[in-house]
């Protein structure tokens, strides 16, 4: 049977991450030749870890930090400068 690969990249806070692995879980609960990778961004603050626990069909990736102006906080700017930081580390994820 032929597996299918699915990629997830939420943003990361808990709002957008935990819908993703409920949506990972019934996903491949429904079928089995699914595969799901989820690239998980971190923030220079905060914690996910909880969240990211490996399973048969989920896999977490966490990519490397990414350098943001010091001092920054999580704000619309912040976050589209994270977003922007985080597209070569998704790339090199992905190949």
């Amino acid at each position: 049977m032929k597996q299918t690969e699915l990629v997830f990249i939420p943003l990361p806070i808990i709002g957008h991450l935990s819908p993703t692995v409920e949506i990972a879980k019934l996903l491949t609960q429904r079928d089995p030749r699914f595969s799901i990778t989820i690239f998980i961004m971190k923030f220079p603050f905060g914690s996910i870890d909880s969240m990211t626990t490996d399973s048969d069909s989920i896999r977490f990736v966490t990519l490397p930090p990414v350098e943001i102006s010091s001092g920054a906080t999580p704000s619309v700017p912040f976050i589209s400068e994270f977003l922007k930081a985080q597209i070569p580390l998704v790339r090199d994820a992905v190949h």
